[in-house]
Protein backbone atom coordinates (compact mmCIF):
# COMPACT_ATOMS: atom_id res chain seq x y z
CA UNK A 1 0.00 0.00 0.00
CA UNK A 2 2.82 2.35 0.87
CA UNK A 3 4.58 1.46 -2.28
CA UNK A 4 1.41 1.77 -4.84
CA UNK A 5 0.61 5.22 -2.72
CA UNK A 6 3.50 7.12 -2.15
CA UNK A 7 5.67 5.52 -4.72
CA UNK A 8 3.09 5.13 -7.83
CA UNK A 9 0.82 7.23 -7.12
CA UNK A 10 1.39 10.22 -5.92
CA UNK A 11 5.60 10.31 -6.81
CA UNK A 12 6.83 11.38 -3.63
CA UNK A 13 9.39 8.96 -2.95
CA UNK A 14 11.21 6.80 -4.84
CA UNK A 15 11.46 4.00 -2.58
CA UNK A 16 9.14 3.01 0.36
CA UNK A 17 9.74 0.65 3.30
CA UNK A 18 8.15 -0.40 6.61
CA UNK A 19 9.37 -3.17 9.10
CA UNK A 20 9.47 -4.00 13.01
CA UNK A 21 12.71 -3.67 14.77
CA UNK A 22 13.53 -6.79 16.97
CA UNK A 23 17.34 -6.54 18.16
CA UNK A 24 18.35 -2.87 18.93
CA UNK A 25 14.88 -1.58 20.07
CA UNK A 26 12.21 -4.77 20.82
CA UNK A 27 9.01 -2.99 19.12
CA UNK A 28 10.41 -0.31 17.42
CA UNK A 29 8.35 0.07 14.03
CA UNK A 30 10.43 1.85 11.19
CA UNK A 31 8.97 4.09 8.06
CA UNK A 32 11.97 4.92 5.62
CA UNK A 33 11.16 6.58 2.09
CA UNK A 34 14.33 8.55 -0.18
CA UNK A 35 12.56 11.33 -1.63
CA UNK A 36 12.04 12.30 -4.96
CA UNK A 37 13.47 15.93 -6.47
CA UNK A 38 11.78 18.55 -5.57
CA UNK A 39 10.02 16.71 -2.51
CA UNK A 40 10.29 18.22 0.90
CA UNK A 41 10.94 15.89 4.15
CA UNK A 42 7.81 17.95 5.28
CA UNK A 43 5.33 16.53 2.43
CA UNK A 44 6.87 13.13 2.84
CA UNK A 45 6.61 12.94 6.79
CA UNK A 46 2.26 14.34 6.19
CA UNK A 47 2.37 11.72 3.47
CA UNK A 48 3.04 9.27 5.93
CA UNK A 49 1.19 10.54 8.49
CA UNK A 50 -2.03 10.02 6.42
CA UNK A 51 -1.21 6.62 4.88
CA UNK A 52 -1.42 5.69 8.83
CA UNK A 53 -4.35 7.65 10.03
CA UNK A 54 -5.87 5.84 6.82
CA UNK A 55 -4.50 2.53 8.17
CA UNK A 56 -6.18 3.99 11.55
CA UNK A 57 -9.31 4.80 10.48
CA UNK A 58 -10.01 2.12 7.98
CA UNK A 59 -9.24 -1.68 7.28
CA UNK A 60 -7.18 -2.81 4.77
CA UNK A 61 -9.46 -4.52 1.50
CA UNK A 62 -9.41 -8.92 2.09
CA UNK A 63 -7.39 -8.57 -1.28
CA UNK A 64 -4.61 -6.60 0.50
CA UNK A 65 -4.62 -8.59 3.85
CA UNK A 66 -4.19 -12.17 1.75
CA UNK A 67 -1.63 -10.46 -0.86
CA UNK A 68 0.49 -9.88 2.22
CA UNK A 69 -0.13 -13.51 3.94
CA UNK A 70 0.91 -14.96 0.40
CA UNK A 71 3.93 -13.43 -0.21
CA UNK A 72 4.56 -13.98 3.45
CA UNK A 73 4.63 -17.37 3.33
CA UNK A 74 5.89 -17.87 -0.52
CA UNK A 75 9.28 -15.91 1.70
CA UNK A 76 9.47 -18.10 4.53
CA UNK A 77 8.98 -21.70 2.50
CA UNK A 78 11.07 -20.33 -0.40
CA UNK A 79 13.53 -19.09 2.64
CA UNK A 80 13.56 -22.29 3.84
CA UNK A 81 15.33 -24.16 1.06
CA UNK A 82 17.88 -22.33 2.14
CA UNK A 83 20.22 -24.50 4.53
CA UNK A 84 21.57 -21.03 6.20
CA UNK A 85 18.24 -19.72 6.20
CA UNK A 86 16.89 -22.58 7.93
CA UNK A 87 20.02 -22.44 10.39
CA UNK A 88 19.37 -18.83 11.29
CA UNK A 89 15.51 -19.72 11.63
CA UNK A 90 16.05 -22.52 14.49
CA UNK A 91 19.02 -20.78 16.09
CA UNK A 92 16.06 -17.86 16.46
CA UNK A 93 13.01 -19.90 18.09
CA UNK A 94 15.85 -21.83 20.18
CA UNK A 95 16.75 -18.63 21.05
CA UNK A 96 13.29 -17.53 22.30
CA UNK A 97 13.10 -21.02 24.21
CA UNK A 98 10.87 -23.21 21.44
CA UNK A 99 11.73 -24.40 18.96
CA UNK A 100 8.29 -25.61 18.46
CA UNK A 101 7.14 -22.20 17.04
CA UNK A 102 9.27 -22.34 14.10
CA UNK A 103 6.25 -24.33 12.73
CA UNK A 104 3.71 -21.99 13.92
CA UNK A 105 4.84 -18.55 11.93
CA UNK A 106 3.01 -18.72 8.70
CA UNK A 107 -0.05 -19.87 10.88
CA UNK A 108 0.19 -17.06 13.14
CA UNK A 109 0.53 -14.49 9.90
CA UNK A 110 -2.70 -16.41 8.05
CA UNK A 111 -4.69 -15.42 11.71
CA UNK A 112 -4.42 -11.77 11.37
CA UNK A 113 -7.27 -10.04 10.27
CA UNK A 114 -8.14 -6.77 8.87
CA UNK A 115 -9.40 -5.13 12.51
CA UNK A 116 -6.53 -6.52 13.98
CA UNK A 117 -4.65 -4.80 11.79
CA UNK A 118 -6.42 -1.56 12.64
CA UNK A 119 -6.34 -1.98 16.62
CA UNK A 120 -2.57 -2.63 16.25
CA UNK A 121 -2.28 0.58 14.15
CA UNK A 122 -4.49 2.47 16.78
CA UNK A 123 -2.39 1.11 19.34
CA UNK A 124 1.29 1.02 18.60
CA UNK A 125 1.24 4.70 15.87
CA UNK A 126 0.54 7.52 18.24
CA UNK A 127 1.79 11.05 17.71
CA UNK A 128 3.09 11.11 20.91
CA UNK A 129 5.42 8.33 20.24
CA UNK A 130 6.76 9.03 17.00
CA UNK A 131 10.28 10.57 15.89
CA UNK A 132 11.27 11.85 12.63
CA UNK A 133 15.08 11.51 11.51
CA UNK A 134 15.74 13.31 7.89
CA UNK A 135 18.98 12.75 6.43
CA UNK A 136 20.25 14.89 3.58
CA UNK A 137 22.47 15.00 1.16
CA UNK A 138 25.67 17.27 1.82
CA UNK A 139 25.89 19.97 -0.52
Amino acid sequence: RLYRHLVKERRLLSSVNAYITGDVDPGLFVFTGQLLPGVTPEEAEEAFRGEIRTLQNGTPSPYEIEKVKNKFEANTLFGELNVMNKAMNLGYYEMLGDLRLINAEVERYRDVDAERIRSFSQRVFREENASTLIYKARK
